[in-house]
């Protein structure tokens, strides 16, 4: 078999894989135990970024890295995205890093919070709030109360809510393609 007849057959492997494995991470998933919970979260929260354009995506000032902070008072988030890497989201390499409180977030582009104490989140928030940071939060009214999408369990199924209205203010496009997966709460912009 010559090198470019090897070559297609890999491509077409490779993207088969790819669009299986988006589809899986995409769609509604069973959730199982903790551990496996929040590894199925990470990498629906990476998924949602390469369906997201940041401002800078169209190389005007962008760097080579996407800084993905972690906000988890309940633990368990960072290692589930550390876990996933190295990983690339519109060509940057994805770092993770942990955060501790609001005046740690100048660096984010991507925002993960699971936090109960409403203050902290509101104070994670305003931090962010029209800077072109996708904030994703795994708790109840997460996205009402200003965060762009939000991690919401159906019964056995994880699903994710969207804030349009905060994704245009913070200069973010979701992919309509995203869109027909998600819940859309708040009101657009």
């Amino acid at each position: 078999m010559n090198v470019s007849r090897r070559f297609l057959l890999s491509a077409r492997l490779c993207g088969a894989l790819l669009c299986l494995a988006l589809s899986l991470m995409l769609a509604p998933v069973s959730l199982a135990g903790r551990y496996e919970e929040n590894t199925l979260k990470a990498a629906m929260v990476l998924n949602i970024a390469r369906f997201t354009e940041w401002p800078t995506d169209d190389g005007i000032g962008a760097t080579g890295t996407l800084r993905l902070c972690v906000f988890d008072t309940e633990g368990g988030m960072l290692g589930a995205f550390r876990e996933l890497l190295p990983k690339r989201i519109h060509r940057r390499e994805l770092v993770v890093r942990p955060v501790r409180r609001s005046t740690d977030l100048d660096a984010c582009e991507l925002l993960f919070v699971r936090d109960p104490d409403r203050s902290s989140v509101s104070r994670l928030l305003a931090a962010v709030e029209r800077r072109a940071v996708l904030s994703v939060g795994d708790m109840p009214g997460f996205a009402e109360a200003g965060g762009i999408i939000n991690l919401v369990r159906a019964g056995r199924k994880l699903r994710f809510e969207v804030n349009l209205g905060e994704a245009r203010a913070a200069g973010l496009k979701i992919s309509s393609r995203l869109l027909k997966l998600a819940t859309i709460v708040g009101e657009p912009r």
